[in-house]
C-alpha cells in the first residue's frame, strides 16, 4: 500500500507539474509577454512583439489581444512618422517665413484681436525708429499710431474678427516715429491661423516721401495750368502723324471755332493745305 501510495503521489505530482508547465506555456507566458508589450507602449516604445512559440498554443482570446496590440503599435508608429514629416515641413515653412520676413524690404507685422503686437520684422523697427532691445513685442500697436487714426485701426481689426473675413485689406494710416515726426504708411493685411489663434498679419510700406512727391507734382500741375491759362494763344497737342489729341483754347480763335469737332482728326482736315503742310514739316523736324 505504501508503495502504491508513493507511486500514486509521484504520478499526481508529475501530472501536476505537467499541468503547471502547460499552463505556464499556454496562459502565463503569453500574458507576461502581453504585459511587457503594454509597458513598452506606455513607455513610448512601439516595436512589434517577436513571434514567440507561446502564442501558437495560447488561447484565441490572448492571440486577439496580441494582434490588437501589434496593430495599435503599427498605427502609432505610422502616426508618429506622419507627425515627424509634418513637423519637418512646419519647421521648413517657419524657417522660410523667418528668412523672408527678416530680410524683407517692407515691414511685416502680426497682431492679435487686442491690437497687441505679436511679431515685428527688422524693417518695421527701422520705420518707427526703434531697436530690437526696446521690447516692442507685447505692446499695443495703437501706441505707435497717430491719435486721429487710432479709431480707424480699431475699426479695421474689429471688422476682421467680427466678419471673419480672410481676404486682403488695404488702407493708409499715419504712424509716429520715435523722434516724434509723422509717417504716412500703406497697410496691406489679411488673417492667418498661428498656433490655433486667429491673428492679423500684414505689411507696412513707408510712403512718406511718396506723399511729398505727390504734393510737389500737384503743385507743379497747378502752376502749369495757371501758366497755360495765362498764355493768350491756343495750345494744340498732336501725335507724330498729325492727329489732334487735345486743344486747350485760351482765346476765341476763329481758326479753331469748332475745336471739339477737331479732336481725333488729322491736321489736313482742319487747316488749309498750305498751313497743314507747314505744320507737317514742323512735326517732322520735331
Amino acid at each position: 500500500k505504501l508503495v502504491w501510495i508513493v507511486l500514486f503521489s509521484l504520478g499526481s505530482l508529475s501530472l501536476l507539474a505537467f499541468a503547471i508547465a502547460a499552463f505556464q506555456r499556454r496562459i502565463n507566458a503569453p500574458i507576461s509577454l502581453l504585459i511587457e508589450q503594454a509597458r513598452q507602449i506606455e513607455a513610448g516604445k512601439y516595436e512589434r512583439l517577436s513571434d514567440h512559440d507561446f502564442f501558437k498554443t495560447a488561447p484565441q482570446e490572448l492571440q486577439r489581444i496580441r494582434e490588437a496590440l501589434d496593430l495599435m503599435s503599427r498605427r502609432l508608429l505610422a502616426d508618429i512618422e506622419k507627425l515627424n514629416r509634418i513637423n519637418i515641413k512646419l519647421k521648413e515653412a517657419e524657417e522660410m517665413f523667418r528668412v523672408v520676413a527678416e530680410n524683407s524690404m517692407v515691414g511685416v507685422y502680426v497682431i492679435d484681436e487686442n491690437c497687441d503686437l505679436v511679431y515685428l520684422n527688422p524693417m518695421v523697427l527701422e520705420i518707427i525708429g526703434c531697436e530690437p532691445e526696446d521690447f516692442v513685442i507685447g505692446k499695443s500697436v495703437l501706441d505707435f499710431v497717430y491719435p486721429e487714426d487710432r479709431s480707424l485701426v480699431c475699426e479695421q481689426i474689429r471688422r476682421r474678427y467680427e466678419e471673419g473675413t480672410v481676404k486682403n485689406l488695404s488702407y493708409e494710416l499715419r504712424l509716429m516715429h520715435r523722434d516724434g515726426h509723422l509717417l504716412n504708411i500703406h497697410v496691406y493685411s489679411s488673417m492667418c491661423m498661428i498656433e490655433e489663434k486667429l491673428l492679423v498679419i500684414g505689411t507696412l510700406i513707408d510712403i512718406t516721401q511718396q506723399k511729398v512727391w505727390e504734393e510737389a507734382i500737384c503743385e507743379s500741375e497747378k502752376k502749369n495750368k495757371a501758366i497755360i491759362k495765362a498764355i493768350p494763344d491756343a495750345l494744340i497737342r498732336m501725335d507724330g502723324s498729325g492727329i489732334i489729341l487735345e486743344i486747350i483754347r485760351t482765346n476765341e480763335s476763329k481758326l479753331l471755332a469748332n475745336a471739339a469737332a477737331c479732336i481725333g482728326s488729322h491736321l489736313s482736315l482742319v487747316w488749309p493745305a498750305e498751313i497743314a503742310a507747314r505744320i507737317s514739316q514742323g512735326l517732322e523736324r520735331c
